[in-house]
């Protein structure tokens, strides 16, 4: 007898993957595109329904349609599609610093001007780290210091962080205010007076190791250093300068 064996077509199952923003990419290559299509097929990857014209960089997809044949070990096929892959462009965050202002006034860093030429339609977010790990809590009321504002998109999520943003702010008399920084011991604890909140403080022994960092966010702050006696360097770093001191602690 003559066997004829008609062998069925593999079952090529699209999952859809999540939109993801710049610079992401998709991987058209992982498990969970095809989950559910008949096991052990062999995978090849294009850009029009027919398979005549070959996507050469499944792992890193961009934006656009996209077919996926499967091959079985009986060397039939299947192919499906189109699968949609959707990269949202990052927005644009555009900073401009403000004017400087004379103390004890603040900067309002949430000023349209601020942002003024960026995406239109932005969630704004005001921060003290370029990561925006550290929220800043009072952008309408900001001290001198360099700040960080993230820009999202409300419909995708997606954002950009830009800054520096810096604000100055001086005296009466055009003397910057990190000029009459007082930084002293007293009592186990060091006090800082006239210090920008949001200055980033660093101390180290007198080997030059570092054995404290932190932030001082009020005009007088006094920190409690429960260290040996001795001789210390204290590092304070404002939005434009760093200034050290060497502090007995008795």
């Amino acid at each position: 007898p003559l066997t004829v064996t008609v062998n069925p077509k593999p079952s090529l199952i699209l999952n859809s993957p999540a939109a993801v923003c710049e610079p992401l990419t998709v991987d058209l290559t992982t498990e969970a595109i095809t989950n559910g299509s008949t096991s052990g097929l062999q995978f090849s990857y294009w850009t029009d329904a027919n398979a005549t014209v070959s996507y050469l960089t499944p792992a890193t997809a961009s934006t656009g349609n996209y077919y996926i044949k499967g091959v079985d070990s009986n060397g039939c096929s299947s192919i499906s599609g189109p699968l949609t892959v959707t990269v949202n462009p990052k927005p644009s965050v555009v900073l401009t610093n403000p004017s400087p202002v004379v103390y004890p006034a603040t900067v309002g860093i949430t000023n349209t001007a601020i942002t003024f030429g960026s995406t239109e339609g932005l969630i704004y977010s005001y921060w003290l780290d370029s990561d925006a790990t550290l929220i800043y809590a009072t952008p309408q009321t900001a001290t001198a210091g360099d700040y960080f504002i993230k820009g999202t998109v409300d419909l995708t999520g997606c954002y950009t962080i830009a800054g520096p943003l810096t604000v100055t702010i001086t005296t009466s008399d055009n003397i910057d205010l990190f000029d009459q920084i007082k930084v002293y011991s007293y009592d186990k604890n060091i006090v800082f007076e006239n210090c920008a909140e949001n200055s980033i403080v660093s101390i180290y022994d007198i080997t030059g190791k570092n054995i404290y960092n932190g932030m001082v966010k009020s005009r007088k702050e006094t920190v409690p250093f429960n260290f040996n006696t001795g001789i210390y360097i204290v590092n304070v770093r404002s939005a434009q300068n760093v200034k050290s001191f060497k502090v007995l602690l008795r």
